[in-house]
Formats: C-alpha cells, sequence, structure tokens
C-alpha cells in the first residue's frame, strides 16, 4: 500500500514402506525409480543438524564460512561453526530443501546439472528441483542425501576421509562415502512476538496493540472503501484467524459520496515495532477485480517526518486484476508510489488459492522478502537510485487492510466476489 495522508546427538529413526536395499537395473535407473517413494522423515524442522559423513566421520561445510552464491561445499573435522550448521525444511512430497546457517543459502547442485561430478554448492533458495531433497535410509541411521532433479547422491569425491573433502552428486551405489548421519546440534530461536489469533468468535484484535483506523478519504490512491471498526469487518472467526471482510454495502461518507464499500485496516503504530528481525505472516488472500490484500509496514518516525521519509516496506500487496503475482516493494525518498524499488513474484496460480507465508528479513543496509519460505526480492543501498537515501535502518510498525479499488488495482465489476476475507492465520517476528 502507498501512504498518503536442546543440544544433543540425535540420529533420525524412520521407516519408509517400500524402500529396498536390492538395486536392480543401472545406478542411474535405480536413483531415479527411488525419488518415487520419497516421503516425510522424523526430523526437528526447528533445529540445526551436523551432517555427519559414514566413512570420514566428517560434517558438510560451507568452504571458508563463505555467505556468496558458489561456495562450495565440502567435508571439514566438526568445530561448531555456523557454516556447519543445517536446517532441514519440507518443501512437500518428501523431499526437504537444506539451508546452512550462516548464510540461509541452500544446498544446491551446480548449473542443474544432471551428471556425475557436478558440484554442490550454496545458493539462494528458489525452489529448483536440485535445491530439493530426498533423504532415505541405508542402516544403523544413516541415510542416503538424493537430488530431485537427478536422482544422484551427496558423494565425497574420491572416498577422501581428509579435511577439505570435495562434495559432489553421483550415482547412488552404496558407499560408505555417500552416507550421512544428521545430528542435532541447535534449536532455532522461538518467536520473540506473535499474534496467533486464537480469541473466541466475534472478538476482536486487543486496542492494547492494533489501532484500527477508519474513514473513506480514498488513501491518497482513490480507494473506494470506508474502513470501520465494526466486528462485521474486522473479527476472530473462533478457528484460529482473524478475518479482515470488505463488504459491498452503503456505510457512511467516502470522498466520492456516500460510500458503496467497507473493510478495515489496522496498525501497530506507536504500540509495536520492529527494528530489525524476521517478520511473517501466513495468510489466505481474497481475489477478485478491485480486490488490493496487503501485509506492510511503515517507519515509526512517520508522525514526524512523513511519508515517504519514513519509508515503507510492502511485504505482500496483491491486486485481483493480476491474480498470480505477490507484489513486494520498499518506497523511501525520492523512490515512491510509481517508482518504489519492486518486485513481483508469480506463483504460477492464483495466491488467493491457499494460505501463503509472507515474510521479510530485515536487516542494516539489507531487505529481504520471502514467499513460502522462497527469497523472491532482495533490496539494498546499492539498488537505490544515485543521490537518494536508505531509510530503514531504523524501527518499523506493522500494517493489514484489504483496500477495495483505487489507481492501482481499478475499480470492482459484477464479477468481484463480496464478501472478501482475508484470513491471518499468525503474525510472528523472530530475531
Amino acid at each position: 500500500m502507498h501512504w498518503r495522508s536442546t543440544t544433543g546427538s540425535l540420529a533420525v529413526v524412520l521407516l519408509l514402506a517400500g524402500c529396498s536395499q536390492t538395486q536392480t537395473g543401472t545406478p542411474a535407473a535405480v536413483n531415479k525409480a527411488a525419488l518415487t517413494s520419497c516421503a516425510s522423515i522424523s526430523i526437528n524442522e526447528n533445529a540445526y543438524y551436523r551432517i555427519v559423513g559414514r566413512q570420514s566421520n566428517r560434517a558438510l561445510d560451507v568452504k571458508e564460512v563463505s555467505t556468496a552464491n558458489g561456495a562450495a561445499v565440502q567435508t571439514w573435522g566438526y568445530g561448531g561453526g555456523d557454516n556447519q550448521k543445517w536446517r532441514f525444511q519440507s518443501v512437500g512430497s518428501g523431499f526437504y530443501r537444506i539451508t546452512a546457517k550462516h548464510s540461509g543459502k541452500a544446498m544446491d547442485v551446480s548449473e542443474v546439472s544432471q551428471n556425475n561430478g557436478a558440484i554442490i554448492h550454496q545458493w539462494d533458495y528458489v525452489g529448483g528441483q536440485n535445491q530439493q531433497w530426498c533423504l532415505q535410509p541405508t542402516d544403523s541411521g544413516f541415510y542416503r542425501i538424493l537430488a530431485k532433479h537427478s536422482g544422484k547422491a551427496v558423494d565425497v569425491k574420491d572416498l577422501n576421509t581428509a579435511d577439505g573433502g570435495v562434495v559432489h552428486q553421483w550415482d547412488y551405489v552404496g558407499g560408505a562415502n555417500q552416507q550421512w548421519k544428521f545430528e542435532q546440534v541447535e534449536t532455532i530461536n522461538q518467536p520473540i512476538w506473535s499474534q496467533e489469533f486464537n480469541e473466541p468468535s466475534g472478538a476482536q484484535p486487543s486496542t492494547a496493540i492494533w489501532n484500527f483506523e477508519t474513514g473513506g478519504s480514498g488513501w491518497g490512491n482513490n480507494e473506494l472503501q470506508n474502513y470501520t471498526n465494526r466486528a462485521s469487518n474486522l473479527a476472530m472467526n473462533g478457528a484460529g484467524q482473524l478475518v479482515i471482510t470488505a463488504r459491498r454495502e452503503a456505510f457512511g461518507s467516502c470522498w466520492y459520496g456516500a460510500c458503496q464499500y467497507t473493510s478495515a485496516r489496522i496498525t501497530t503504530q506507536n504500540k509495536y515495532s520492529v527494528l530489525y528481525g524476521r517478520i511473517e505472516a501466513r495468510i489466505k488472500i481474497p481475489g477478485g477485480q478491485g480486490i488490493w490484500p496487503a501485509f506492510w509496514m511503515l517507519g515509526a518516525n512517520l508522525g514526524s517526518v512523513g511519508w515517504p521519509n519514513s519509508g515503507e516496506i510492502d511485504i505482500m500487496e496483491v491486486v485481483g486484476s493480476d491474480p498470480n503475482t505477490v507484489h513486494t516493494t520498499l518506497h523511501g525518498p525520492g523512490y515512491s508510489g510509481c517508482c518504489g524499488i519492486h518486485g513481483a513474484y508469480n506463483l504460477g496460480q492464483a495466491v488467493s488459492n491457499a494460505y501463503h507465508v509472507f515474510a521479510v528479513d530485515k536487516r542494516e543496509n539489507d531487505i529481504r522478502f520471502f514467499v513460502d519460505g522462497v527469497q523472491v526480492f532482495r533490496v539494498t543501498p546499492s539498488n537505490l537510485p544515485a543521490g537518494t537515501q536508505w531509510v530503514f535502518n531504523q524501527p518499523f510498525f506493522m500494517l493489514l487492510n484489504v483496500a477495495v479499488g483505487g489507481n492501482w488495482p481499478g475499480n470492482p465489476d459484477a464479477s468481484t466476489p463480496f464478501p472478501a476475507q482475508m484470513l491471518v492465520d499468525y503474525i510472528r517476528v523472530y530475531p
């Protein structure tokens, strides 16, 4: 929206149906076939693990603690470094992304190669099949790690048992240099602040945390809705979600005359702000022509410096005329309104079809946007227009709203479904 007015060692245990130790056919064919029986394993997704080789007893390690894309994964004696700690997160159908703690980057097969010997390195996670891994048990708590795109296994070149062993992919043949144990070494931080919206049906958000912004001024974008504080526009559903409901109804006066639509907009201004951290929300948005849901942030100094000098971080905006695209934008002095620093992520289907997790990781001089765990956009001061100022190294507060009509989405039409509801499952802030 544009503003205008348990540490320890754990050998993971799993029984996978249909996983046989008997192999027939070529290794490549066997490995590809093995992917069809890939299944979720019992592993803590809110923890970091060291991944230790059966043959060498050395850990997977990002070379030289690099945070750059393309940094090689190697084997090294475990020393407790964050470049030796890995997080497993399900991406569906039994596959996992494996992310290095120090960089946040994913284990990745170079150039999406299908070939034996292709190097394994780290790269920003973008959802590629060369970044998704099947974890299948061998014996004694060890696993083979198979790349989804190739069916090949994570393998230590030439059976090297020394520090600095090259890690690449190879057809799985049962070698000890292709088997790995996952040992939990650290749990992940819990949220430092959250809104879970578990209040009874009809309850409204706490005014100790949230402000209800009301009115039909157009909000600088010629929007058509009258924002209200009524429960019919903003209330819990009793199933664990906050629901913002846009309605086609006459209520109150708007900039264009009698209002034709109502909705709700809430903020944490002067009640809760975030300097640095990861801010995420799980939301199911409404769709339809002229519907404009948003989850966003404004600088806490808005009242003293105004917009756009305060800065604006649009974590999620979707307009009904472009239903497959999540828009993420930074606005600031000299790059606002039409000319913000903008990213667009095409989900491949209507965003309104399901819940999605929209997040921003806000750090000093570095802001990254995520949809369902996939980094979709990143902005640093180097991306700003020449001569403009980075205004994001300060606290920001949160906003949620569903606008109707306006300069960007256009007006609703006869096809627009009302009431249009945005369901917010949670908002969480991590360090």
